[in-house]
């Protein structure tokens, strides 16, 4: 399907489908395809997930299997298989905190953040950069905001929001074009408000 005939984004909510992508090789290869949004052969997966073609079309027919991927065919290429995101944007919303199935999942994605946070410090350090100049941008942010229940609203529409129209331009470029590579890792949670005492 052509990438501007992509649906705007697909919800995963389904808790065995959210367990089959707990394994760093399917991450990385969901991580490509969403956000490139081209097509690849599980040979080009495996060399950027640094697998073995075999087990890569083993990882992508699971992802096939609950809704993650699809296979398309590549005008003028019938010897090869392409694999493709079905959406732009993946949202995963069907976390089931009874079984703790979702644990997995998310351990792999924060080890997976560990791991680029951790090189992105050393080349810092590598180029001899101040690791607090102002004027570099922070690695990673963590805070906490009071707001409003409208603020709050519209503080997570403009976040996912803008989320969605960056990635909608990313899909859009020339494959040709010079680009820079941004990883993004957004966790908005709102937590529970406290008891009031009586």
């Amino acid at each position: 399907m052509p990438v501007d005939q992509l649906p705007k984004f697909v919800v995963i909510d389904d808790v065995q489908a959210i367990r089959a992508m707990a394994h760093q090789a399917r991450q990385k290869a969901l991580d490509e395809l969403y956000g490139s949004h081209r097509a690849y052969t599980a040979t080009e997966l495996a060399a950027r997930c640094e697998i073995s073609p075999s087990a890569m079309s083993y990882h992508l027919r699971a992802l096939e299997k609950y809704g993650y991927i699809r296979r398309v065919e590549q005008e003028g290429d019938g010897r090869n298989k392409y694999w493709q995101a079905v959406a732009f944007t993946l949202r995963i919303i069907g976390f089931d905190a009874g079984s703790q199935s979702e644990s997995p999942s998310v351990t792999s994605h924060i080890e997976g953040l560990r791991k680029r946070v951790g090189e992105e410090v050393r080349r810092r350090r590598a180029r001899s950069a101040d690791l607090h100049d102002e004027a570099l941008y922070p690695v990673i942010t963590s805070s906490q905001l009071d707001l409003r229940d409208e603020q709050a609203e519209e503080f997570m529409q403009r976040l996912h929001g803008l989320l969605d129209e960056f990635a909608l331009t990313s899909g859009k470029l020339p494959p040709d074009e010079a680009t820079r590579r941004i990883r993004y890792f957004v966790s908005a949670i709102e937590e529970p408000p406290e008891p009031v005492e009586s």
